[in-house]
């Protein structure tokens, strides 16, 4: 067993916000808002490592979050209780069912290995990575309950605040890594700085990867992608501090424009492919919420929708056609995720699709979003092949994978509670978000990152 740097200093945080703590609902919510930041904002290492498992901090914090949730949590509901029943014996049930299924494929780089051509297909076996997801989906269950019955906005604002307070010394880190790699050509930074902190996991980029002729920036992170999506999350999270002052009555923070800007710029130099679809997310989301709080002027918004899309448009056609680094990407992608589809079997992939996209990383992430569903999900869509069993590179397949459909439904029960939303404009974002999480987006369905979103998609439409 080995104990990072950063591991060590995380359990002295966690043992001091026991200590300081007046109640365990003022532990709960700075345990839980540890957590949001750190799946926002470092995902690098690990604070433990027994034999081949890690313990991320993210996980850790979760777990102590719900430690004190269980603590605070008094009474539960006749309807959450059921609810979480039946999800509950959705996990189990399919757990039980491992050993009778025909194959998966396993291992962090495993979809990567077989759409390159390995032949990595195996039986399935109850693994330490499924044991540890069951503890997250228990410390998930406990967590967002306590959320929904002890979590005001007033308490939301303050984690919004402590959250982006930390964060903005990590976006400061982004800034040096694009000085240190474009200016001083250090590409080694994982290795020079941020291992002997965090330690080494697995599917970690230690060197800064070349993209269009530029590099890569992967934040605190363990690739390029994983550091977009939390620039993503980062930019939402400015917005929910705006609206949460606006109702409030304080006045917004015209600095918080420099900071957004700051997050979409960083999220771009990550040069992912996801970053382009997380800047469509937001555009959408922004034009929904206008036209949502703004009935009057609905017309003008669609209008404007039109010349944005009209835009968009262009510049699409632009970078396709200029053979722009992004171009080629898109092209890629739309030609690797027609063949996904049309195959019966993903193995070799690449092989099917190098004359046209030449693209890895797509190939990874599409491929196995697509793989999954196909080869593995459909073994057992009700009830799934048991959780911690989906390894793609997006939320939803290997959420489906994990739980099938019924265990996926009671997740949503779970997640959105009995909080009142306006249906319509709700829905729409949740499902802007469940379509891109179907293709290449890596949200953690039973981390902290998700109860943010569902907060925030539940503030904004409310």
């Amino acid at each position: 067993m080995s104990i990072t740097v950063f591991g060590i200093l995380l359990l002295a945080y966690i043992f001091y916000i026991f200590l300081k703590s007046n109640s365990t609902k003022e532990a709960f919510i700075d345990l839980f808002l540890l957590s949001i930041f750190l799946y926002l904002n470092i995902t690098i290492g690990y604070v433990v490592k027994i034999e081949q498992q890690t313990i991320a901090g993210y996980f850790l914090a979760m777990v102590f979050a719900a430690v004190a949730g269980i603590l605070c949590i008094r009474k539960v509901n006749k309807k959450n209780f059921v609810v979480t029943g039946v999800f509950i014996i959705c996990i189990l049930l399919s757990l039980m069912l491992i050993p009778f299924r025909e194959y998966r494929i396993v291992d962090s780089d495993g979809w990567d290995r077989y759409l390159f051509g390995g032949n990595n297909l195996t039986t399935s076996l109850i693994n330490g990575n499924q044991i540890k997801k069951l503890i997250k989906a228990v410390s998930f269950i406990f967590v967002v309950e306590t959320v929904h019955q002890k979590i005001d906005d007033d308490n939301w604002l303050y984690i919004v605040n402590k959250v982006l307070k930390w964060t903005k010394v990590v976006l400061c880190y982004g800034i040096f890594e694009f000085i240190a790699v474009y200016v001083f050509q250090i590409t080694k930074l994982y290795t020079i700085i941020l291992q002997p902190v965090f330690g080494l996991k697995e599917s970690t980029y230690t060197s800064s990867m070349t993209r269009g002729g530029g590099f890569q920036l992967q934040g605190l992170f363990t690739e390029p992608s994983s550091y977009a999506t939390g620039l993503f999350l980062t930019i939402l999270l400015f917005i929910t501090q705006a609206r949460l002052y606006e109702s409030k009555g304080i006045k917004r923070k015209r600095s918080s424009w420099i900071w957004i800007g700051l997050s979409i710029t960083l999220m771009l130099l990550s040069m992912s492919f996801s970053s382009l679809l997380y800047c469509s997310v937001l555009l959408a989301l922004t034009i929904i919420y206008i036209y949502y709080i703004k009935p009057k002027y609905r017309v003008t918004i669609i209008l404007y929708f039109l010349v944005f899309a009209a835009m968009g448009s262009g510049v699409v056609f632009f970078l396709v056609n200029s053979q722009a680094y992004y171009g080629e990407r898109i092209i890629s992608a739309f030609y690797i995720l027609k063949t996904a589809i049309k195959d019966s079997d993903l193995r070799d992939l690449y092989f099917h699709v190098v004359h046209i996209a030449n693209d890895g990383s797509s190939i990874s992430r599409l491929g196995s979003s697509i793989g999954i569903l196909k080869m593995e999900f459909m073994q057992n869509p009700l009830v799934g092949l048991g959780i911690g069993t989906g390894n793609s590179y997006a939320a939803m397949p290997n959420m489906l994978t994990d739980m099938g459909i019924i265990g996926t439904v009671y997740w949503y029960k779970i997640l959105v509670g009995n909080r009142k939303r306006n249906t319509i404009y709700a829905n729409i974002g949740i499902l802007i978000l469940a379509v891109c999480s179907c293709l290449i987006v890596p949200f953690d369905y039973l981390g902290a990152d998700i109860i943010l979103l569902a907060y925030i998609i539940n503030l904004l439409f409310r």
